[in-house]
C-alpha cells in the first residue's frame, strides 16, 4: 500500500510537469508541495521499523527530482553540444536535494 502511494506521487507529478514544462514560470507550488510531502515522509520512515519504506520514499524522491529537472530551459550552449543538456533554470530542481537531508 505504500509503495503504490509513493508510486502514484510519482505518477502524478509526472503528469503535471508535461503540460507545466510548457511555460516558464519562477515559482512551482505544487513541486513545493511536493518536497514538504516527501521530507515528512522520509523523516517519518526513517524511525520505522520497516527498512524498505525509506528505500521507498528515497526513490520516489529521485525520481521526483529528475521529474521536476524538466521544468528549465535549455541554454544554447547545452543544445549544442552532445553531452547531456543541463537546465538552466529550473523551478522545482533546487529543493530536492535539501529533502535527501
Amino acid at each position: 500500500m505504500f509503495l503504490e502511494s509513493v508510486t502514484a506521487l510519482i505518477r502524478v507529478a509526472d503528469s503535471y510537469a508535461t503540460p507545466r514544462s510548457k511555460y516558464f514560470g519562477t515559482t512551482d507550488a505544487f513541486f513545493s508541495y511536493l518536497d514538504d510531502h516527501l521530507a515528512v515522509l522520509m523523516a517519518a520512515t526513517a524511525k520505522a521499523p520497516n527498512q524498505y519504506l525509506i528505500t521507498n520514499v528515497v526513490t520516489a524522491t529521485g525520481a521526483i527530482g529528475r521529474i521536476a529537472l524538466r521544468l528549465g530551459g535549455l541554454t544554447d550552449k547545452d543544445k549544442s553540444t552532445t553531452r547531456e543538456a543541463t537546465p538552466s533554470s529550473s523551478t522545482g530542481s533546487d529543493c530536492w536535494p535539501r529533502a535527501l537531508i
